[in-house]
């Protein structure tokens, strides 16, 4: 059975631990992970913690009032740099860093990290619709209300865009 765990490094592992492993962690960019978040917890079926802590009216957010609960509700789309970086003077960040829209050159860097990826194979799934327009036409925002998202989402996950490199 798998189980998935949204667990952070230094709330599971010891320093000792976490510097003699060779740790990987996957980065995807900060507004298409806020608009996968809202396509997830608000447009979709799932019923999970958000409805469960404020009810049924999560299903009836605009993206807006979505990224301001979740600003609030720190733990449901929280900084990436939970998952890539660890209070140690010694590593303070994953040996390899991975972004997820660059999947298709996840091989080459196993290779160049030194890892044996022979006969393995990595998926990409449940890959996002990326076009401007479907998103903004799905959210149901206008031009100007789409600018203005990604503005907000950017001064909320500021630190993501400039630790990982992303362009706004």
């Amino acid at each position: 059975m798998h189980k998935q765990s949204h667990v952070y490094p230094r709330e599971k592992l010891s320093e000792r631990y976490w510097l003699n492993c060779f740790s990987i962690a996957a980065v995807r960019h900060p507004f298409d992970r806020f608009i996968s978040g809202y396509f997830y917890h608000v447009l979709g079926p799932y019923m999970g913690g958000l409805v469960k802590a404020y009810g049924p009216m999560v299903k009836d957010l605009d993206p807006f009032q979505y990224l301001a609960l979740i600003e609030h509700e720190n733990g449901y789309i929280p900084a990436q740099t939970n998952w890539t970086h660890f209070p140690s003077v010694t590593k303070p960040r994953v040996d390899l860093l991975l972004r997820v829209e660059e999947a298709d050159k996840w091989m080459e860097q196993f290779k160049n990290a030194g890892l044996d990826m022979t006969g393995r194979r990595m998926h990409h799934e449940n890959q996002s619709d990326h076009a401007t327009d479907t998103r903004r036409e799905r959210l149901n925002l206008s031009v100007a209300e789409f600018s203005r998202l990604r503005d907000e989402v950017f001064e909320s996950y500021k630190n993501d865009y400039e630790i990982f490199g992303y362009d706004k």
